[in-house]
């Protein structure tokens, strides 16, 4: 189990990961889930890149998942 980018500053932790997926499920979210409760409070959130088209949860308030193409329009 393993997330794809970890970035820190101070305590502070959030956690990154990319799929190339259209679809994802709460698999694709258990390395975060993982980090989030290794790091405790000091966690502040984590997102899963996709190739989804909308902005949706996992089923775990600390992590979410983001479209590329969100990125890209704003």
């Amino acid at each position: 189990m393993e997330v794809d980018i970890v970035v820190t500053h101070g305590r502070k932790i959030w956690g990154i990961e990319v799929k190339a997926s259209t679809t994802l499920g709460k698999q694709d979210s258990s390395g975060l889930v993982r980090l989030a409760n290794q790091c405790g409070k000091d966690y502040q959130q984590g997102i899963v890149l996709y190739n989804g088209s909308s902005i949706v949860s996992l089923g775990d308030k600390r992590i979410l998942a983001v479209s590329l193409s969100e990125l890209w329009m704003r």
